[in-house]
């Protein structure tokens, strides 16, 4: 009896917090993580812009940590200002991972190399630890459901990026 009083008053917290707790192909609940098959750490953040940038856990979205001086970065940004476009309904939340830098350093790389369909932000450090962020360019596509489909680093491909976005289209 007891432990189904706590299996109920657990439920009652889910659904009050409006939580996207996530499965799997099994039904089994998603363990929140910075992995492959996790549910998403969630964040609310404020982009260079002033405005509330939040991971919705009902929409796909491409989280990518980068900084300024990063030459992957500089490649994948290039490339994303191309691809991008094509899948514009799903969002791509630059995240600035060097703490150093400030919303000024971005806004002005941003000005030298604008790309509209791109939302920039400054990382916040328990951010970072949340999705365990080591490398320059990590890309995280998470799915609509809130799980994490892929995690990688490194240069990508306009056709790598493509099959990121329509795996987040997909999903």
């Amino acid at each position: 009896m007891r432990l189904l009083l706590i299996a109920f008053l657990l439920l009652l917290v889910a659904c009050a917090t409006n939580a996207n707790l996530g499965d799997d192909e099994t039904g089994a609940l998603a363990e929140t993580g910075s992995q492959k098959g996790n549910l998403a750490p969630g964040f609310v953040i404020t982009d260079i812009n002033g405005k509330t940038v939040s991971l919705d856990a009902s929409k796909p979205a491409l989280v990518y940590f980068w900084t300024t001086w990063c030459p992957a970065c500089q490649h994948d940004l290039g490339v994303l200002k191309e691809v991008h476009p094509e899948f514009n309904d799903i969002p791509v939340i630059a995240i600035n991972m060097d703490l150093n830098e400030d919303d000024a350093k971005i806004r002005a790389y941003v000005k030298d190399n604008p790309d509209p369909t791109l939302i920039f932000a400054n990382g916040p450090e328990p951010l970072l630890r949340d999705y365990d962020i080591i490398y320059t360019s990590t890309k995280v596509p998470v799915g609509k459901d809130g799980i994490i489909l892929w995690r990688g680093s490194g240069e990508a491909s306009a056709e790598v990026f493509r099959t990121i976005f329509e795996g987040l289209q997909n999903s």
